[in-house]
């Protein structure tokens, strides 16, 4: 068994980051998971969105 799996099985999450991303075209914020910044990025252009900020979710504050 690799450390994913194990994590996965202890009931961890997979080590993955959500990032909050603001899509440019519709003035819209969303959750994203991935490894990376770029990463998050990537994944909201294949989704058809522009992203124009992403930013890790711990490091933003709920109000």
């Amino acid at each position: 068994m690799d450390e994913k799996e194990s994590m996965l099985k202890k009931g961890k999450k997979s080590g993955r980051t959500r990032f909050l991303v603001l899509d440019d075209k519709e003035q819209t914020w969303f959750i994203v998971e991935a490894d990376s910044i770029e990463g998050a990025a990537d994944k909201a252009r294949e989704d058809g969105r522009e992203p124009h900020y992403v930013v890790e979710e711990r490091l933003a504050t709920r109000v």
